[in-house]
């Protein structure tokens, strides 16, 4: 389901996200967080949010709340299918909407998950370690591929030292 946030209306901007097949009303879910892979060609990688697959692959279809994320394009006015776009606005965007789908759908948020793929693998541990705050409203974060330290990105302590613990 893609649906606009009331301040994305007018724009592009929209997460998707889908119930899970045992989903009723007033009842509580864990939330799984994706964000997706960039528009990458050479793959078949179209970068856009209705093409992620890690979250419902891990769900299964059932019991968890998937919601599919990128990152927002400079100009706020669509989501990235490739790289950055605006940080800040991403980083405000998911502060914003990751609470209210839980409200609105059934959400527990004391269980939301982080997950990507590829530059979504990226995008997860930047926006899931921008600070304090975002850090609080999930319990964690998985990835899959390329993770921070195999490459210095454009995000802060991205670069090999930094990924090391």
């Amino acid at each position: 389901m893609l649906q606009a946030a009331p301040e994305s209306v007018g724009t592009e901007v929209h997460p998707a996200f889908y119930l899970p097949v045992d989903w009723i009303a007033n009842g509580s879910f864990p939330v799984i967080v994706e964000y997706t892979e960039n528009e990458y060609p050479k793959t078949g990688s179209v970068g856009k949010i209705e093409h992620a697959n890690l979250g419902d692959g891990l769900r299964g279809g059932k019991n968890y709340v998937w919601v599919s994320m990128r990152y927002i394009e400079l100009g706020r006015q669509k989501n990235a299918r490739a790289w950055w776009g605006d940080r800040d606005a991403t980083i405000e965007y998911h502060k914003t909407n990751a609470p209210r789908i839980c409200e609105t759908f059934g959400g527990d948020q004391s269980n939301v998950f982080i997950c990507g793929f590829a530059f979504g693998e990226i995008a997860a541990s930047d926006i899931e370690l921008a600070d304090d705050n975002i850090a609080r409203l999930s319990k964690t974060f998985f990835t899959h591929d390329h993770f921070d330290g195999d490459t210095t990105w454009r995000s802060p302590d991205s670069d090999h030292n930094s990924a090391l613990f």
